[in-house]
């Protein structure tokens, strides 16, 4: 039998037929519950939910068939025999009609009572069988249409952001699972953190950091094993009290790999009654995809990241610079607001080089890329123009404003940049403490103006801040120093 408990109910008038009835059905372990009043039999079945309904045709008060019907209502498929007196033709056929699976005549033979009893219990739980099956092919082609949607959309999406947002969601859609997380390894710092949630507080997935051998996705990520727990509490794996956030004591934690190599892992929680091992199949195979997806994303970002990065600074590169001022320039025609550029350039470089070599004034050039940084805003954009001259496009920000900026830069390059930091404490004599700084040009978008004639411009002045004095700033309208 497919279930351990039978449940069967009797429903006649007279006792001595539902006691006889009782206890031969009791001898084969089915559970017997009886009534002799039609009118509580519905109630009784409502309460016990019965595989099987023996069930008189006729009854004081209310007919057998009326009895079926309503038994019939809770659950199509229990088995409902009418027990009848009159053996006639068309007491069968309005049993039949009824939603009987057989009737039996008065007096009967209990052996084929049991029989009857037996075949309609077979082809019930067949009946049973065959829906669960039905509903796990329907399950099943369902996961196999989101595994087709998501490998489609992991061919699309090209930001790691909407890629791991996507895949969260839908993976918890399909689980039906309240939470769920994707968590990736940081390299550097040997600890996983959250990159894409669904259910969970914005506070707890911008917070949350595991090392790897701890708690329990750091295990898996350590171990590369899946993990399906049932029941926290009772797992003898963990063996650990349910946190009050969660509903449900089962969860899932499936690592992802690329080749031998965990890159993280899906955590999803909060699934009634319980995760299965059909979950971890469906879970894994998409793992499988994000790992793969993921790793495409890396390539493409560190490959669009070197093409418009300089290699020495990490500064944009002057492709990016000129698609970037292209742009600016576009916005400002469009709507009429500031624009203006500044270029450095680092007096004596050359010099420099020759007498310190070309690792010494690589390290110069780090050190003036932070000083831009640390002295522009977001939105400006600073790039490497070439060799050792620098160019900052400043969106919204008019000439005076430019020089100011560009003042600070100079200033604090002139504070901050001197030999003896880039040769060592113990390199060189006091002829080797000498200052290193740079000079500046700064110009004002004109109304019009190309974008050649507008890097024209601002090299002119930087030129002139070169030959009248070096380590000053000059600008289109006015001197700075």
């Amino acid at each position: 039998m497919i279930k351990e408990e039978i449940k069967v109910i009797i429903v006649d008038d007279e006792p001595i037929i539902t006691e006889s009835l009782s206890s031969s059905l009791e001898e084969e372990n089915w559970h017997v519950f009886s009534t002799n009043q039609g009118e509580k039999a519905v109630e009784l079945a409502e309460k016990i939910r019965p595989d099987v309904a023996i069930i008189d045709l006729q009854l004081p008060n209310i007919s057998g068939l009326e009895i079926a019907q309503a038994i019939k209502e809770m659950d199509s498929g229990v088995c409902i025999i009418i027990i009848t007196a009159h053996a006639k033709m068309e007491t069968a056929i309005s049993a039949l009609l009824g939603g009987a699976y057989d009737y039996i005549t008065k007096p009967y033979d209990i052996s084929h009572v049991k029989s009857v009893v037996r075949k309609g219990l077979e082809k019930r739980f067949l009946a049973l069988k065959n829906k669960e099956l039905i509903i796990r092919l329907k399950r099943e082609k369902r996961r196999v249409e989101a595994i087709l949607e998501i490998s489609k959309m992991f061919n699309v999406i090209i930001s790691l952001s909407d890629l791991v947002d996507f895949c969260v969601v839908k993976v918890s859609h399909m689980l039906e699972a309240q939470r769920g997380s994707l968590m990736l390894v940081d390299k550097e710092s040997k600890e996983l953190f959250i990159c894409g949630a669904y259910g969970l507080d914005e506070k707890v997935v911008k917070d949350t950091r595991l090392r790897i051998g701890e708690s329990i996705a750091g295990r898996v990520v350590e171990s590369g094993e899946p993990l399906c727990v049932v029941d926290i509490e009772n797992d003898m794996r963990l063996l650990r009290k349910n946190q009050p956030i969660y509903d449900s004591k089962s969860f899932i934690c499936i690592p992802l790999k690329q080749e031998e190599e965990i890159i993280g892992v899906f955590n999803f929680s909060n699934k009634e009654p319980f995760f299965t091992e059909e979950d971890v199949s469906f879970v894994s195979i998409v793992a499988h995809q994000a790992a793969i997806a993921i790793q495409k994303i890396r390539l493409y970002d560190m490959v669009t990241k070197l093409a418009i990065t300089d290699e020495l600074t990490g500064l944009f590169n002057r492709r990016y610079f000129i698609r970037q001022l292209k742009e600016e320039i576009k916005r400002n025609k469009r709507y009429h607001r500031s624009l203006s550029l500044i270029m450095f350039d680092v007096d004596d470089f050359k010099e420099f080089n020759d007498n310190y070599g070309h690792l010494t004034g690589d390290a110069v050039l780090k050190k003036i890329t932070k000083i831009l940084i640390a002295n522009v805003r977001n939105v400006d954009i600073v790039s490497r123009y070439g060799g050792e001259e620098f160019i900052v496009i400043l969106p919204e920000t008019d000439i005076q404003e430019a020089a100011r900026v560009a003042e600070k830069i100079r200033k604090s390059s002139e504070e901050s940049l001197f030999t003896r930091k880039f040769l060592g404490k113990n390199q060189g004599g006091k002829k080797d403490i000498k200052k290193l700084t740079v000079s500046g040009g700064v110009a004002a978008y004109k109304s019009g103006e190309g974008l050649e004639s507008f890097i024209k411009r601002v090299d002119s002045v930087l030129y002139r801040a070169k030959k009248t004095g070096k380590n000053k700033i000059e600008c289109a309208s006015l001197s700075h120093k």
